[in-house]
Formats: structure tokens, sequence, C-alpha cells
């Protein structure tokens, strides 16, 4: 018998909202301890412990694979090396806090910001925080004045694991996560205080450091505006955006169904949300999802997905599917568990060849794991298979999500369809290249 995940989803929110409710009824630092940042994406830390508030069942091995993985990320934090140009702008009305994604970032000593797709160059109003964790990155010499840049430095393997090793015979809890936060908050108040800045602006995923930094703006310059713009798209169990002690004044949605669950679900009022076109998703792109077998960033049970998978295609009819390739995500090129997942994949592909033709033209994604790029596709026009390993966290369901129709072919295998076009993402005909001007927008 197939399962309705409608109601246990909703049920998941409502507990894990009582959750955070009552830690902060006790004063407990929900705005920075990993603990409450509940997130549906499978094999994580966060989703464990999500788990372990909803009386599901973890295993050892999964408890200790958690731990090990949050410890590693907590200890592995050093120090920060900062590149401040010599000269800065008397006084800046905004303050981004942004992340450097690749080499590219910087074209011609310019930085270009991904989240915002937008040059610091046309925002001299605007200063750029820039924080990189990725060593492969080469660090440009910064010409801009309104442009800081912050690498993290990380403790080399043996002494982040002996950290580990340390904390978990000692039985300690004790986190040093907040290391980086503290860090980079010294450097906001600085410039908050120095250059008389109105508001504070952050490409937002809710992560603990960034609720640590608007809790403690918050606090120390209550006058100071602070943004949280949702760059990407919603997973489809958003429990790590419910509203808490530490989330920004106003967040800024890309989507009418995004604001709407916020309202509903997650404790924004009405006032807090703001829905504005989105500055990563735009009309006359080129997609480049379009007949694609798709990996998310998590997944699990690649068994479960290599069978679920087979038997999707074993259904289809001869020649009925366009030639598909596989894409991992950008993030886990190097994961040797996508990988090994892709080449599996491709494996099943080629003994079902007969399935595919060059001929058929249909726009078709096939999605796998916990991944919101499904919207994209579908505000696209493209049809969508999705292969979850976990539906319950990864699937979406009708009742959160109303303006999509949802089809379950088999326990872990469903298809979308939009009721509703341009309600999941407000794509915009332009680019804006000024962020001052798109808030207001």
């Amino acid at each position: 018998m197939i399962k309705n995940y409608n109601n246990k989803q909703i049920r998941i929110i409502k507990i894990s909202k009582d959750y955070i409710k009552k830690a902060e009824i006790f004063k407990a630092s929900t705005h920075h301890e990993s603990k409450y940042f509940l997130s549906s994406w499978p094999g994580t830390s966060e989703n464990i412990q999500l788990r372990k508030i909803l009386n599901l069942k973890v295993s050892l091995l999964d408890n200790l694979i958690a731990f090990t993985k949050t410890q590693f990320i907590d200890f592995r934090f050093s120090s920060l090396n900062k590149t401040i140009p010599q000269v800065l702008k008397k006084r800046f009305k905004n303050l981004v806090i942004t992340w450097l994604v690749s080499n590219e970032d910087f074209k011609k000593g310019k930085f270009y910001d991904r989240y915002f797709n937008m040059y610091a160059k046309d925002n001299l109003e605007t200063l750029w925080i820039v924080l990189c964790d990725n060593k492969l990155i080469q660090i440009p010499k910064v010409r801009e004045k309104n442009v800081i840049l912050i690498r993290e430095e990380f403790s080399n393997f043996f002494v982040t694991f002996a950290k580990i090793f340390y904390n978990f015979f000692k039985f300690s809890s004790k986190k040093n996560s907040n290391k980086l936060a503290i860090s980079i908050l010294d450097e906001v108040f600085k410039r908050i205080t120095d250059h008389q800045v109105k508001n504070v602006i952050l490409p937002y995923e809710a992560q603990p450091f960034q609720n640590y930094i608007f809790y403690n703006i918050h606090k120390y310059f209550p006058k100071i505006n602070t943004y949280g713009c949702l760059h990407g798209l919603m997973p489809a169990l958003p429990t790590i955006y419910i509203k808490r002690n530490g989330s920004p004044q106003k967040i800024i949605a890309n989507g009418k169904t995004q604001k709407e669950i916020l309202i509903k679900y997650l404790g924004w009022k009405t006032e807090e949300v703001k829905v504005l076109p989105s500055t990563r998703f735009f009309k006359k792109d080129k997609t480049l999802i379009n007949q694609k077998i798709l990996l998310s960033m998590h997944f699990s049970n690649s068994k479960l997905i290599l069978s679920t998978l087979a038997n999707y295609l074993k259904s289809c009819k001869n020649f009925s599917l366009p030639v598909m390739k596989i894409r991992n995500h950008p993030a886990m090129k190097k994961s040797k568990k996508h990988n090994l997942l892709a080449k599996k994949i491709n494996f099943i592909l080629q003994n079902n060849k007969q399935k595919f033709s060059e001929k058929v033209k249909k726009n078709i994604s096939i999605f796998i794991g916990d991944t919101a790029g499904i919207l994209e596709a579908l505000e696209r026009g493209l049809k969508v298979v999705h292969i979850c390993s976990e539906p319950l966290f990864e699937s979406f369901q009708k009742k959160i999500w109303k303006h999509l129709e949802v089809i379950r072919i088999d326990p872990n295998l469903f298809m979308y369809i939009l009721k509703r076009r341009s309600m999941h993402v407000f794509m915009s005909n332009k680019k804006y290249k000024n962020l001052t001007k798109w808030i207001k927008a």
C-alpha cells in the first residue's frame, strides 16, 4: 500500500516549530546551535536530529557518522585570512555577506556575485564581504574599494581528527562552530560602525552562522534593517526556514508559493515576507536541465534509487524517451558516492537503449534525491520524474505545495504537474544591476 505523506509532512513542520519554540522559552540558542537546524536532507547530521525529535529510528552507525561529520565541521575551522583594500569608501548604505563560488567570480579583477547576479562595481553604495571556503579557488588581488575578501583557513586533517577524538572521549558536546560566525561578526560590527551601514543583506539559507550574525546585529544595532534573500528554491519539506530568534527582519522570496508557505506553515508574518523577481532564474535563460538525469547534493540508499529507475524505464514504451545524459551536482563532482551512482545509472541506461531515440524531442528531466530544481524545471515547461530515496523528506506534497498536482507512480517515484504557472519562481525578463533598486522593486 502506498503511503500518503501529506499530513505527515504537515505534522513534521508542527513538531519542528514546537521544538524550536519550547527551546526558546528555556533561552536556548536556536539561532546558532546546529541541533536546531532541522534539515530534510538525507544523510546529514541535521536530518538525524530531525529524525530524533520525530521519534524515528536512528541506527547507532548513523548516529556515529552524524556525530563525526558535525564534529569535523565544528573543529576544522582555524582562522580567517582577510584581504582588505587600502582605501575603503567612507560610507556604505548596504553591507552584503556573500560567498566566492569559483575562480570565475572575479572577472578582470571585478567581483561578480553569483547569488545576486550583480557586479560590485555597479553597487558602490554597497560593501561586499565575500567569504571563501574552497582551497582550490585562487584569491585575486582586490582592487575594488567596496570589496573585502575573507578566506577561511582550516586545521589539517590530523589536528582536526585529534580535536574530534578528544571531544568524543571527554563526552563533550562543546561546539566550535561559533568561531567562524564570531570572526565574521567582528568584521561586520566594525564596518557597520565605521561606515554607518543601514541595511545588512545575505543570500539566505537559514544556516546557524547566518542566524547568529542577524541575532547579534538585532541585539547591538536595533536600527539596522536585515534582509535574508532566498537565492534558490525551497526544498520540498522546508523546515530549515522556520522563523526563530536570529531570523532576518525581512525575508525575500522569489515566488508567491514560497510566501504562502512561509506565512502559513513556518511562522512568518505577512509584513515580514516580500516577493521579488529572482536574481538567479530568468525567462530567457537556456535551460541546462532538459533531457537530463540530475543527481542532488543529498541522497541515500543508492540501491533503492537504481531499482526504482530501472523499473521506471521498464514501464516506458520502446523509443518513447529522448536520449538522456547524467548530470552530477556541481558541488559533488569529486564525491565518490555520487560518481559511483552516476556510473551505475549509466549502466542501466546502456541496458535500456531501446527506450531512447534521438528522434524524440520530449522536454523531460529525471531528478534524484532531495532537490528544489524540480520547481525550476516545471516552471520552464519540462515534464518531471522524481526518484526519492526517502519520500517523507524529499517528495513534494500538494497540501504544502497547493499549486502542484502530485502523481505517485510507485512508493519512490513521483510525477508533478503545475496547476498555475509562475507561482513557484518569479522569473524576470531582465537582470538587475543594482541591489538597492532590486530590493525596492
